[in-house]
C-alpha cells in the first residue's frame, strides 16, 4: 500500500516509484498488488497513461455519489461518538441523531472534517458537550468542505490557545502566542517527524515548554504520550491551513513558511556548531569502517536532533529567505565543520545523500564578480 503518492518531495522520486511498478509484471516468482492513493496530480495521472490499462484500474473518489459519502461519515460518526459517550459515562442517547446528522452536514462530504470533530469531542482534556457547542456555535452549513475546515480548525486552535493566554498580561501572551508558531511552524515543515524531546533541542526551548503547547493540540497533531515518540500530523490540510494566507485569516495562526524554513536553518547550524566536532565517536582509529561502528554508539553520540540537522539544514536554506553572504552563519559553519558534518553523515549512512546536498549547495551559491551576497530565490 502507497498512501498519497502525489506527497513525494521530488518529481523524479515520483517517476522512478511508478516506472518500477510497472516493472513488477516482469516478476515471475513473486505476485503483487499494489494499492495506491494520490490526489490527481498530472505527473502521476500521465504516467499511469503510459501503463497498459490491463495492469491498473482507477478509482475516483469525487465520482462517488454524495449520499453515499454522507451516508457512510453517518455511520463514522455514530460509531466514534457512541465509544466517547461510553468512555464518559454519558447517558444513552447523546448526542441525538439531530446533532450528528448537523455535524455531518457540516463535514460537507469531507472525512477528515468529521474525524477532527470526533477528536476535538473525544479529547479528555475538555468536556463533549463543551466541545459539541464549539463545532455548532454557527447557525449555518457551510457549502465548501474547506471553509467547513478551515473554521474548524480556526475554532480548535483558537479554543486551545486561549487556555493559555487567558490568565496572562499582553507582552506575555506575545510571547506565549510566539513560541506557539515557533513550535507548530516547526512540526508542520519537518522533512523528518522528531520527538518532542528532540524539538525541544532543535528550537532551544524547554521540554515542558514543548509539551504545555502541544498538549491541547491532539485534535488536530498526532501527540504521543512518550516524549521519545514522534509529534506528527494528522492530516496534511492542517499544514495547507496554517501556510495559506488566504484560508488561515487570523494572524495569530498563519504561518510564514519562508520565515519557518529561516528559523529552522539558524536553529539547525547553532545545533551543528554546538556538537560537531572531530571523531564523533571516539573511534580514535581515522581508518575505521562505518559498519564496525556500533550503531548504539552512534545513536549515543549522535542523537536525532543532530542527524535531523545535518541531513536537513540545507533543504531548510533552499526554502527560505536567507540570503548567502561572505562570513555569514553558513559560511562560518562550512568554514568550521565541513569535514564534521561529513563524518556524521557518514556514520549515520548518509554519505549519498551528503553528495546530493553539496550539489544543491553548489547550485545556490552562484559566483559572481558584482555581487558578494546572493539572494537563494534567484
Amino acid at each position: 500500500m502507497i498512501d498519497s503518492l502525489d506527497e513525494c518531495e521530488a518529481d523524479d522520486d515520483t517517476k522512478l516509484i511508478l516506472r518500477l511498478l510497472a516493472e513488477l509484471k516482469t516478476l515471475d516468482i513473486i505476485q503483487f498488488r499494489v494499492f495506491i492513493t494520490s490526489r490527481p496530480e498530472t505527473l502521476i495521472r500521465f504516467g499511469f497513461r503510459t501503463m497498459p490499462r490491463a495492469e491498473h484500474q482507477d478509482f475516483v473518489l469525487h465520482n462517488i455519489s454524495p449520499s453515499i459519502i454522507q451516508h457512510d461519515i453517518s455511520i463514522f460518526l455514530q460509531h466514534k461518538l457512541e465509544n466517547t459517550r461510553r468512555e464518559n459515562n454519558i447517558p444513552e442517547g447523546w448526542p441525538g441523531d439531530d446533532i450528528i446528522k448537523n455535524i455531518c452536514e457540516r463535514a460537507s462530504g469531507l472525512f477528515i472534517y468529521a474525524s477532527t470533530a470526533c477528536r476535538l469531542i473525544g479529547d479528555p482534556l475538555f468536556s463533549p458537550d463543551q466541545s459539541l457547542s464549539l463545532i455548532l456555535q454557527d447557525d449555518y452549513v457551510c457549502q465548501s468542505s474547506t471553509r467547513a475546515l478551515d473554521e474548524m480548525y480556526t475554532t480548535i486552535l483558537t479554543f486551545s490557545i486561549s487556555i493559555f493566554l487567558k490568565d496572562y498580561d499582553k507582552a506575555t501572551q506575545e510571547k506565549l502566542n510566539s513560541e506557539f508558531k515557533q513550535i507548530v511552524g516547526s512540526i508542520i515543515i519537518l522533512f523528518d517527524a522528531l520527538p518532542a524531546i528532540m524539538l525541544d533541542r532543535l528550537l532551544h526551548l524547554p521540554l515542558r515548554t514543548v509539551s504545555m503547547r502541544l498538549r491541547c493540540l491532539h485534535s488536530v497533531l498526532d501527540v504521543p504520550e512518550s516524549d521519545e515518540s514522534p509529534v506528527r500530523l494528522l492530516h496534511h490540510s492542517f499544514r495547507d491551513f496554517l501556510l495559506d494566507q488566504q484560508r488561515c485569516l487570523d494572524l495569530q495562526f498563519r504561518i510564514d513558511e519562508s520565515q519557518a524554513h529561516g528559523d529552522l536553518l539558524e536553529s539547525c547550524l547553532m545545533l551543528m556548531s554546538k556538537h560537531l566536532k572531530r571523531d564523533m565517536c571516539n573511534l580514535r582509529l581515522p581508518g575505521t569502517l562505518t559498519n564496525e561502528v556500533v550503531a548504539g554508539e552512534v545513536q549515543k553520540c549522535v542523537p536525532l536532533d543532530v542527524q535531523y540537522a545535518c541531513r536537513y539544514w540545507v533543504n531548510h536554506l533552499r526554502r527560505s529567505n536567507f540570503k548567502l553572504c561572505d562570513n555569514d552563519q553558513v559560511h562560518t559553519f562550512l568554514q568550521t565543520h565541513f569535514l564534521h558534518w561529513l563524518e556524521v553523515l557518514s556514520l549515520i549512512g548518509k554519505i549519498p545523500d551528503g553528495v546530493l546536498i553539496v550539489k544543491s549547495l553548489e547550485a545556490i551559491v552562484t559566483v559572481s564578480s558584482s555581487l558578494s551576497c546572493f539572494d537563494l530565490k534567484n
